[in-house]
């Protein structure tokens, strides 16, 4: 473990912190990112942690600063960097193809009523964590057969 654990300025996508976090551990930065995906995705924790250290850990510039000035100045870069998320995804989808935005638009409604009827006992015997593996089987399917069809 290397000094002053801080958030990096030079090797970040999205707050550095995993990129801190790769350089106090002395360990490669795609092993912490894999980490917190993995954290992320099965029960979500791993987004709640790199949130809150995205807010409390200084940049790796800052001296001394106290931890009411960390959150201010990370809650205003935490903003700024989710307008930019929105503006691209707002491009994004603004130039995907009708059938893109259909075929996301419909799955998304289906997964919404099935989650809906299941809250409410009417799907009991539908596990839903089969069905993601489903879903992004699903998608992987699609967007090969896109991709050959294209070739």
């Amino acid at each position: 473990m290397q000094g002053k654990l801080y958030r990096s300025r030079t090797n970040q996508m999205l707050g550095g912190v995993c990129a801190g976090l790769s350089r106090y551990l002395n360990v490669d930065v795609s092993w912490v990112r894999i980490i917190f995906m993995l954290l992320a995705v099965t029960n979500g924790a791993g987004l709640w942690i790199y949130l809150a250290l995205w807010l409390l850990l200084p940049l790796e510039d800052v001296e001394d600063s106290t931890v009411q000035a960390n959150i201010r100045a990370s809650a205003a870069e935490m903003r700024g960097r989710l307008d930019g998320l929105g503006h691209q995804a707002q491009r994004t989808i603004g130039s995907a193809s009708p059938q893109t935005i259909l075929l996301l638009g419909g799955a998304l409604v289906v997964l919404g009523v099935l989650t809906f009827l299941r809250r409410f006992g009417w799907l009991r015997w539908l596990n839903l964590g089969y069905l993601w593996p489903l879903l992004v089987i699903g998608v992987g399917v699609w967007m090969l057969v896109r991709y050959f069809k294209e070739k």
